[in-house]
C-alpha cells in the first residue's frame, strides 16, 4: 500500500510516523475551523492505499492511567461528521462505547465507562470524513484496570475422619484477581478473628476445644477485599469426657452401661455395642447417660460411644470412647442355705445348692454376735464344716463367683450356739453271762445341759435313742442277748453336745444239750386205735380225701378238710384235721389237731431267730407269730410298738399290723391278704377272742396271750 499524504498548512513540515508504522507528513495544530478547511484541501489532493488513515491527533483525549473498574474518557470533536469511541480490552478486539452523531456542538466529550474487569484497556477516536468516505483513527490511549475480586462462590466444613476436634473448612474461588484469601473464625458467638490468610482455598483445624464454631472467608488483591461468604451453619465439635460400664464383668442375663456427659454443643450420643468377634453395631442412640440390656447370652461385650451433632446435611460427631470389655457368664444366687438353728458341742455343717449357671467358687462368709462379716471359705465346695465354736450367735451368707463376676450373697441365716460338754465315760458291765440285767452310768456334762439322751446299737445294726431324761444312769432288765453298744451325750434348748465313747456289753446265753427225739417204733405201733369193726362201717358211709406233705421242718403231715356251711357270701371257714408226726397230744390226740382255727399268739425268742432265747415274759422281748409263722417287723420303731406292720417268716404276702393298746401289748391286729380279704384277730377292750394268761394261781392277767379270728371280711 501507499502511505498517505497529508498536505497541511505550514511552512515546517516535519517527518511523523502513523500508527501502523506508515510515513506522514504533519503539521502543527490549528484552529478547527483551519483544519476544516484544510481537511477539505487535503481530500482533493491526497491519495490513499488504506480504507483507513491514522490521524495523527489524539484529540485531545484524556484517560486516567489506572482505574478501579470505573473511569472517565474525554476528548474534543469538531463537529462536522459523526465521531466514535472505540474501546480495546488487552489484546482483544476493538468495540465501539460510544458515538457522537455530526451536528453536535459540544467542543469536548466527556464519557465515563464503568463495571471494567481487571485489564489493559486501550481507546481511540473514530470518524470518518464526508467528502471522501475514508475512516481515520486518532491515537491511541490506554488505562490499566484493577477491580476488587468478587466474593468467593461457596464455603463448606468436611469432617475428618475420627473428628477428634479436627476438621477442614472449604471455599470455591472468587473471580478476579485474587492474591489471597482471608478465613475468619468465630467462637461461641464471640467477636470475628482473621485466622488464615492465602492462596490455598482449604484451611485444616486440629486439637481445638469443644464449642461452636462458625467461619466466613473474603477475596482479596492489592484494590481491596471482596465482600464475606459465611458458612450458613454451625460446625460444633464435641468430645465425651469418659465412658465407663456399670461392671468390668458380669454374672447376670443383663447389664447397664453409663457414660459421663459430653460438653458443648451436640443432638445424641451413638452407643455401639461389639459381641465377641462380630462387627460393631448401634444399639442406642438418644440424649441419654446409659443403656440396659437385658436377656444376654454369655460372652464377651464391649461397647464405643461418641457424641453427634447434625447442623443441616453435615453432621459432626466425636471421637469414641471405649468401654473396658465386659465378659458375661450368667450364674444365678445359691438356694437352700441350710445352717441349724442351734448347736451345742461348736461342730456343724453348713451346706446350700448351687443356683443356675456354673460358678466356679462359692464364696461363704460369717458374722459374729452382729459384727463384721468375714470370709470363712472361697471354694467350689458346697458344704462348709464348723468347728471351735463357742456361746455365741454366728451368720452365714453365702454367693457364687465365676470369671463374670459373683451374685449377691444369700439372705443370712443364724445359728445360736450354746456349748452343752461332753460327758463322762460309760460305765457298767462288759460281759454278762446267763443274765439279762444291768445298769449303765455315765458322768455329768459341763455347760448348758437340760437333758442326756443314750443310744443303744445292737453289734452290726443302727443307733436308736433308748433313754431321754436328765438322770445320768439307766437299768435293763430282761434285756436281749447278744452285743450291744451304748453312747451319750448332753443336750439343750439350742442342741446336743459330743457323743461319749462307745461302751460295749456283751449277753451270752448257753443253751443245754437236748436229747435227741426218740425214734418212733413203727413195728411195735402196728395196733390201731381204731377198730376193724369201725374201719369196716365206714365204707359204707363213704370217705373224706385228705392230703399228705412233709412240712419244713422234716415232719410227716396229713390234713383232713371238714366240710361246713357256706357263710355271707358264700365265705366257707377252712376247718381241718392235722396230723403231724412230731407233734403230741392234741384236742384230737396224740399228734392230731384241729386246722382252720387261725390266731395270732406270742412267741419266744430263739437262738436261731433272735441269737438268744428266752421265755415270753410279756415284755419286749417277746415275738408274735400268725397260725405259727413267726412274724418279722416291716415297719415301725421298734419290735411290738404301736402301729408297726410285720410279714410271715415264710412270706404269704399278707400284711400284718398291729392296732391300739401300747407298746408289746396291741389291742388288736388287722390281716390284709392278696386276695383283698382283711382279718381282725381280737378286739378293742376284753373280748372273747383275746385269750388272758393266769397266773399261778390260775388267776386271770391283763396280759394277752393270745388273739383269735375274731372278723373276716371280703
Amino acid at each position: 500500500m501507499k502511505d498517505s499524504l497529508n498536505l497541511l498548512t505550514t511552512t515546517t513540515p516535519s517527518s511523523r510516523i502513523s500508527m501502523e508504522g506508515k510515513a506522514m507528513l504533519q503539521l502543527s495544530s490549528m484552529t478547527v475551523t483551519i483544519r476544516r478547511f484544510f481537511y477539505a484541501f487535503f481530500f482533493l489532493i491526497s491519495v490513499s492505499g488504506h480504507a483507513a488513515t491514522y490521524y495523527d491527533s489524539d484529540f485531545n483525549m484524556a484517560v486516567p492511567p489506572t482505574s478501579t473498574g470505573t473511569h472517565t474518557v474525554t476528548f474534543d470533536w469538531s463537529g462536522f461528521t459523526t465521531y466514535y469511541l472505540e474501546e480495546k480490552k488487552n489484546n482483544g478486539s476493538w468495540t465501539t462505547v460510544y458515538t457522537i452523531p455530526s451536528g453536535a456542538t459540544v467542543p469536548t466529550v466527556s464519557i465515563t465507562l464503568a463495571d471494567r474487569t481487571s485489564g489493559t484497556y486501550t481507546y481511540r477516536v473514530k470518524f470518518a470524513f464526508y467528502l471522501n468516505g475514508n475512516v481515520y483513527y486518532g491515537l491511541n490511549k490506554s488505562v490499566v484496570v484493577s477491580t476488587v475480586p468478587g466474593v468467593p462462590s461457596s464455603i463448606s466444613t468436611s469432617p475428618v475422619a475420627g473428628n477428634d476436634g479436627a476438621f477442614s473448612v472449604n471455599w470455591g474461588t472468587a473471580s478476579g484477581t485474587v492474591t489471597s484469601y482471608k478465613l475468619e473464625q468465630q467462637v461461641n458467638g464471640g467477636s470475628w478473628s482473621q485466622i488464615y490468610s492465602g492462596t490455598s482455598r482449604s484451611k485444616a483445624f486440629s486439637g481445638l476445644a469443644d464449642g461452636s464454631y462458625k467461619y466466613r472467608v473474603k477475596a482479596c488483591n492489592s484494590i481491596g477485599c471482596s465482600g464475606y461468604k459465611t458458612l450458613s451453619s454451625t460446625y460444633v465439635v464435641t468430645s465425651p469426657t469418659s465412658s465407663t460400664t456399670s461392671v468390668i464383668h458380669s454374672i447376670r442375663k443383663s447389664h447397664k452401661i453409663d457414660w459421663a456427659a459430653a460438653t458443648g454443643s451436640f443432638d445424641a450420643y451413638q452407643l455401639y455395642q461389639k459381641i465377641n468377634d462380630t462387627n460393631w453395631t448401634q444399639v442406642y442412640e438418644g440424649l441419654g447417660l446409659s443403656a440396659t440390656f437385658t436377656d444376654l447370652a454369655d460372652g464377651h461385650y464391649q461397647y464405643w460411644v461418641r457424641a453427634c451433632n447434625t447442623e443441616g446435611s453435615n453432621t459432626s460427631c466425636s471421637a469414641y470412647q471405649a468401654s473396658d470389655r465386659l465378659t458375661l457368664s450368667y450364674i444365678d444366687t445359691p438356694t437352700d442355705l441350710t445352717v441349724p438353728s442351734g448347736d451345742a458341742d461348736g461342730a456343724y455343717t453348713i451346706s446350700w445348692q448351687p443356683g443356675q449357671g456354673t460358678a466356679t467358687s462359692y464364696t461363704l462368709q460369717e458374722q459374729l454376735n452382729g459384727g463384721a462379716w468375714t470370709t470363712v471359705q472361697d471354694t467350689v465346695d458346697t458344704t462348709y464344716i464348723a468347728s471351735g465354736k463357742t456361746n455365741n450367735q454366728y451368720s452365714y451368707q453365702v454367693r457364687g463367683c465365676n470369671l463374670g463376676g459373683c451374685t449377691d450373697y444369700t439372705t443370712a441365716q443364724t445359728v445360736n450356739v450354746q456349748i452343752a460338754g461332753q460327758p463322762g465315760p460309760i460305765t457298767g458291765p462288759d460281759n454278762l453271762q446267763e443274765v439279762d440285767d444291768f445298769t449303765l452310768v455315765w458322768g455329768t456334762a459341763s455347760g448348758t445341759v437340760t437333758r442326756y439322751e443314750l443310744e443303744e446299737q445292737p453289734d452290726g445294726g443302727n443307733w436308736s435313742q433308748i433313754y431321754s431324761g436328765t438322770a445320768t444312769t439307766q437299768s435293763f432288765t430282761d434285756h436281749n442277748f447278744g452285743t450291744y453298744h451304748y453312747r451319750a451325750r448332753a443336750c439343750n434348748d439350742v442342741g446336743c453336745g459330743s457323743y461319749t465313747a462307745d461302751k460295749s456289753v456283751s449277753i451270752t446265753f448257753t443253751v443245754p444239750p437236748q436229747e435227741p427225739p426218740t425214734p418212733f417204733d413203727a413195728i411195735g405201733n402196728l395196733s390201731s386205735l381204731v377198730s376193724q369193726a369201725e374201719v369196716d362201717a365206714t365204707d359204707t358211709v363213704g370217705s373224706v380225701g385228705g392230703s399228705f406233705r412233709v412240712d419244713e421242718s422234716g415232719a410227716a403231715t396229713y390234713s383232713v378238710p371238714i366240710a361246713t356251711v357256706k357263710g355271707t357270701a358264700g365265705v366257707v371257714p377252712q376247718i381241718s384235721l392235722n396230723y403231724s408226726s412230731q407233734a403230741g397230744n392234741g384236742l384230737m390226740g396224740k399228734g392230731w389237731s384241729i386246722g382252720g382255727l387261725s390266731a395270732v399268739t406270742r412267741c419266744r425268742q430263739t437262738l436261731s431267730q433272735d441269737k438268744s432265747a428266752k421265755a415270753i415274759t410279756w415284755s419286749a422281748n417277746d415275738r408274735f407269730c400268725l397260725d405259727g409263722q413267726r412274724l418279722l417287723k416291716v415297719t415301725g420303731a421298734s419290735y411290738g410298738a404301736v402301729g408297726a406292720t410285720y410279714k410271715s417268716e415264710i412270706d404269704s404276702f399278707a400284711k400284718v399290723t398291729s392296732v391300739g393298746g401300747s407298746a408289746d401289748h396291741p389291742d388288736y391286729f388287722t390281716v390284709e391278704r392278696k386276695d383283698g380279704s382283711v382279718s381282725t384277730y381280737g378286739g378293742s377292750g376284753n373280748v372273747d377272742a383275746e385269750q388272758e394268761a393266769r397266773n399261778a394261781d390260775d388267776s386271770v392277767t391283763t396280759k394277752t396271750l393270745t388273739w383269735a379270728l375274731d372278723i373276716f371280711e371280703d
